[in-house]
């Protein structure tokens, strides 16, 4: 079986049954960020809000495991409000803008934390394996 390494950044809330990523060989998959502080709390109902921490979140898991925005080559988004959608984009923009990767956007009904109106999960591969 390939080597997996578990992937919870200290500046990310603690999680419990799942990790934040998983890299296996060059290839690191980010669970769907929220709008979660380090402590775990809801940054607030702001849909900007929520897609900047979600975004923040990415930027560390990147970090930890030594990449930029330059090795995402997948986004998926899931939304609850079309209406929020450009203001979202526009944040998530922040980390993607230079390198636009794949993107898939989903409007959903809802999303499994009361209260979360936006979840970004991402695929990065990285150029030098880390595994």
């Amino acid at each position: 079986m390939t080597h997996k390494r578990l992937i919870n950044p200290a500046s990310s809330h603690t999680t419990r049954g799942y990790s934040q990523a998983v890299q296996v060989g060059n290839t690191v998959y980010i669970s769907g960020q929220v709008g979660l502080d380090r402590d775990g709390k809801l940054v607030g109902n702001d849909p900007v809000a929520q897609a900047r921490q979600a975004v923040d979140n990415i930027k560390a898991i990147l970090d930890e495991v030594g990449a930029g925005p330059q090795n995402i080559v997948k986004m998926n988004t899931y939304v609850t409000d079309r209406e929020n959608w450009g203001a979202i984009l526009k944040e998530i923009g922040r980390l993607t803008a230079k390198h636009s990767p794949a993107y898939t956007t989903v409007l959903v009904a809802g999303l499994i934390l009361p209260g979360t109106v936006v979840e970004v999960e991402a695929v990065v591969v990285l150029e030098n394996e880390e595994a």
